[in-house]
């Protein structure tokens, strides 16, 4: 019995220790925050005009660490645009400027490709759904799936992470429902506070 008991505990001490000297590099989970700017483009001409009252983005991302310099990234992020929508067609004198918003939760799936050892490029699809549908809306729906670029810097430093990543964001190149053609774009910079696990 003490034998099997020693060699459980030896057997157990091995796997931990395995996984403290290399799981740490392998899991990155992060707090991320964002803000910038942004807009509701395209759609054609007599469409209605909206200007950029800046957005927040808040969530949890998860990074799993591959051998060599490729990660995928993922989490679950929270995203607030403000706009105000501030020109319809026709013109009409008794028309006034209206603030709206869009908000949307985003499950993104991106490829990150680490340079230089502090710096990252990181692309890819993401699924965005819209929270916030009113009946009475004026602004089209942005659920579908968006496409994302970015590139960013990061400093660890024992178990922690540092990130910044400015980047470009389109919320719906291939739309849900019918949206008349119109795309919110996001462009601005992620702050992330991670820990390696």
């Amino acid at each position: 019995m003490k034998r099997t008991l020693s060699t459980f505990l030896c057997l157990a001490a091995f796997v931990l220790s395995g996984t403290k000297s290399y799981g740490q590099q392998s899991n990155t989970l992060s707090v991320v925050y964002g803000t910038g700017g942004d807009g509701l483009f395209f759609g054609g001409i007599g469409a209605a005009g909206y200007a950029s009252k800046g957005f927040t983005i808040a969530g949890l991302n998860y990074v799993r660490h591959f051998k060599g310099v490729f990660s995928i990234e993922t989490g679950l992020e929270y995203g607030k645009s403000k706009l105000l929508l501030n020109y319809v067609d026709p013109p009409r004198p008794d028309f006034k400027p209206l603030p709206t918003s869009i908000q949307m939760l985003t499950l993104p799936v991106y490829g990150r490709f680490t340079f230089f050892r502090y710096a990252f490029l990181n692309a890819g699809l993401s699924v965005n759904l819209e929270t916030d549908q009113t009946a009475q809306r004026i602004t089209p729906d942005e659920s579908g799936i968006g496409i994302f670029l970015g590139v960013g810097g990061k400093y660890t430093f024992g178990r922690i992470t540092l990130s910044a990543n400015p980047f470009f964001q389109l919320q719906s190149v291939v739309p849900f429902s019918s949206n008349g053609g119109r795309a919110l774009v996001n462009n601005g910079f992620k702050f992330g506070l991670g820990y390696n696990f």
